[in-house]
């Protein structure tokens, strides 16, 4: 049986990997701007989120997701990849690892895919797939809880945190802040 609250945090994935996998269309962008947060740090986060959806356009977060993170001009701070994060390498160890991690659970890179195994979306991907217990077959929460630990904690809030700064970012400064505090309350909750 999976909880309420797991199903909630693999949506919260889904989300962050979509918007990290492709720039929105008009459809996402609508369906953002309808999210209503609370008082909390995350749900202020989510109300900033819907505000910067109805401010915006599909063309101008796709001009803005490929100033960010497509093309020779993508700066290191806000590589999506955690080899580059985290040894400057697009090869790096972190690549390496996150694929026998992922070959350890029986879990293979999709034909079609063209990014490596260590973009962020593609970790969102997983998370949301162990959550929701549809990959591997003895996935437990304390194997979700370690590959969160060894491949989107030590390097993704930083990234997330890189991106909020950048001045071209206006729709992607506010999906990485809701991107970073929601990793940040991840870490606390495998952190227990």
């Amino acid at each position: 049986m999976i909880s309420d609250e797991d199903l909630e945090r693999a949506e919260a994935y889904a989300l962050i990997g979509r918007l990290f996998a492709a720039p929105p269309d008009d459809g996402v962008l609508e369906m953002l701007g309808e999210l209503e947060g609370d008082d909390s740090p995350l749900g202020r986060a989510v109300a900033a989120l819907a505000v910067a959806s109805r401010d915006t356009n599909a063309a101008d977060a796709g001009g803005e997701f490929s100033d960010l993170f497509v093309g020779l001009t993508t700066r290191e701070e806000v590589s999506p990849y955690g080899a580059v994060q985290t040894t400057g390498s697009m090869f790096g160890e972190a690549l390496l690892k996150v694929r026998a991690d992922l070959g350890e659970m029986g879990i293979g890179k999709a034909e079609d895919v063209s990014e490596t195994e260590d973009h962020i979306a593609l970790l969102c991907q997983v998370m949301t797939g162990l959550l929701r217990r549809e990959l591997g077959t003895d996935v437990t929460p304390e194997k979700t809880g370690a590959f969160f630990k060894a491949h989107i904690a030590p390097w993704a809030p930083k990234f997330a945190k890189a991106v909020e700064a950048t001045e071209s970012a206006r729709f992607y400064s506010a999906v990485a802040r809701f991107s970073r505090l929601f990793w940040e309350s991840e870490t606390i909750r495998y952190d227990r």
